[in-house]
């Protein structure tokens, strides 16, 4: 049996968090755990390690492009894959969040079959 692949969700939505947790149940072994925002994001990535970290770039107390520079700062980070979310075109967001380290950008709403090819390159 393979090992789980273990995700963290970080959106201060939580009925999008439960939306990505309940689309990425089409890969089997994936254990997602969610946080609400940046700073609980920090103390999950403090607890354990994730194959991949989705993240909504507007949040409460620390936002997703913070976090992102803070996850490429661990040395454990610097290739864990960060899909990075945000409402509208993207428009500045997509290009700081590449600039930043983002390993890939998606607009909300995100379509199932989009989410499921973007988290695919990440989970196998």
């Amino acid at each position: 049996m393979a090992e789980p692949k273990h995700v963290l969700i970080v959106d201060d939505a939580a009925a999008f968090r439960r939306l990505l947790r309940h689309g990425l149940s089409r890969f089997p072994g994936a254990v997602c755990e969610e946080a609400a925002d940046g700073a609980q994001a920090i103390q999950a990535l403090d607890r354990r390690h994730f194959d991949l970290v989705l993240c909504d770039v507007n949040m409460p107390v620390l936002d997703g492009l913070s976090l992102l520079a803070e996850i490429r700062r661990r040395p454990d980070g610097k290739d864990l894959p960060v899909v990075v979310l945000t409402v509208g075109d993207g428009g500045d967001d997509s290009g700081r969040a590449l600039a930043a380290g983002a390993s890939a950008f998606l607009t909300k709403p995100i379509l199932l079959p989009q989410l499921l090819e973007v988290v695919g390159r990440f989970l196998g």
